[in-house]
């Protein structure tokens, strides 16, 4: 009995519930934050979760080593010396603390969320994919091309210039269009289709919107389906109309079957229909008058 009561009141005792009580509180925190991303899975979501987490594990390194005589004195030592600490700090997180003041901001002002398609060039190398996650060193995006992870720090990809092609369901307003209703991330991509002036741009628009939401491989991620589909008039060019439909599918491979045959399915009703897809033309106003001269 004298054994288990000079246990309890070990250090070993200490430093054994202290590391468990760490790891819960991590396991708590992880699961709550999957429920929370089941509900709007967002790039300050993930960065808040990495906070958390670094602040917990940091705090758990604290009680252990005030558990310890010598580490505490060590500690108390280096706190002190404040000067010094924030110098030996400052040089050796100085990397560290630079991705993490830039994916807070990238996490206040969100140029993409989770499940967003971008591309990006660093180091003089085209990255083309989807957003999977925003931590506070770096963010991860799944390349379309080469189906890889690509790792970017945040300080990095802060000072890019990011196109986002997943960019136009925000703009309109549609919730989690990066998540199906399950919260299951989706993957979306942009299908734009140019047709001419003199086309009918409401008979374009309703065989956009029959051709890809009759797809079978089409996942409609909006809340509110009692609406049409939005197709949206995103540009007006020098040969026409561009025309826009937002087209989401379980995942990338799914995404790129998908808009190959609605480009196709696309075309066939639009010679049915009359409409004329833009192109390069040049149209002459006015009457022309044709001179044949005689040959000398």
């Amino acid at each position: 009995m004298e054994a288990i009561v000079g246990f309890l009141h070990s250090k070993l005792f200490s430093i054994i519930v202290t590391i468990a009580i760490t790891v819960l509180i991590v396991y708590v925190e992880r699961r709550v934050f999957r429920r929370i991303k089941q509900i709007r899975n967002s790039v300050y979501v993930g960065f808040l979760q990495s906070m958390l987490e670094a602040i917990i594990v940091i705090m758990g390194i604290v009680s252990l080593t005030r558990l310890s005589t010598q580490a505490d004195t060590f500690v108390n030592t280096m706190v002190l010396s404040s000067s010094v600490i924030v110098v030996v700090l400052g040089f050796i997180f100085q990397e560290g603390t630079k991705n993490i003041i830039h994916g807070f901001f990238i996490s206040i002002y969100r140029p993409f969320e989770v499940g967003d398609r971008i591309k990006v060039t660093a180091d003089g190398r085209v990255i083309d994919g989807y957003v999977e996650s925003l931590t506070l060193r770096h963010t991860i995006v799944r390349n379309v091309i080469t189906n890889v992870t690509e790792i970017i720090p945040n300080s990095v990809l802060d000072g890019l210039s990011i196109q986002n092609f997943s960019r136009l369901g925000h703009e309109a307003n549609i919730p989690n269009v990066g998540t199906d209703e399950n919260g299951n991330l989706l993957s979306t991509d942009k299908l734009i289709i140019e047709v001419t002036y003199e086309s009918d741009i409401d008979r374009a628009k309703e065989i956009m919107r029959n051709v890809v939401t009759s797809h079978p491989l089409f996942v409609d991620y909006r809340k509110d389906k009692s609406k049409p589909f939005p197709v949206y008039m995103e540009d007006l060019g020098l040969n026409g109309i561009d025309l826009s439909i937002l087209v989401a599918g379980e995942d990338r491979a799914a995404v790129y079957v998908e808009m190959c045959e609605d480009r196709e399915n696309i075309y066939r009703e639009f010679n049915k229909a009359g409409v004329e897809f833009a192109y390069a033309h040049m149209q002459i106003l006015g009457d022309l008058n044709i001179t044949k001269h005689k040959e000398a």
